[in-house]
């Protein structure tokens, strides 16, 4: 492949969740059958007060930022947040960004009560 340039742009998820009311969120579980090409970093954002595009999702600062190993995507993994942090909580933000040209966007479950 001489002369020939290959240039993969890094690939993005956002999910946002509204809540219809104030909910405290305590752990995040994220399911992926294949960890190769599943998210190692996601950001975490709370309560914003508009929709959040990739480029404020790059320089914002997260709520909670997680830096995920593959035992996090095991059946039995539980990420606990920080839950000072998680409250009051009326909508959530989940980014992450893969450096890969290949993205499985893992199945996510977010775990919470009522106030």
């Amino acid at each position: 492949m001489d002369g020939t340039k290959l240039i993969f742009s890094p690939l993005q998820l956002l999910i946002t969740m509204a809540f219809n009311q104030p909910v405290k969120l305590f752990s995040m579980k994220l399911l992926s059958s294949d960890f190769a090409q599943a998210p190692k970093c996601v950001k975490i954002f709370i309560n914003l007060p508009r929709s959040m595009d990739f480029d404020d999702a790059e320089r914002s600062e997260a709520t909670q930022t997680l830096d995920l190993a593959e035992e996090d995507f095991k059946d039995d993994g539980l990420i606990p947040l920080r839950y000072v942090k998680f409250q009051n909580v009326q909508s959530v933000t989940v980014s992450h960004l893969t450096p890969t040209n290949h993205l499985q966007a893992p199945h996510f479950l977010v775990l919470y009560s009522f106030f």
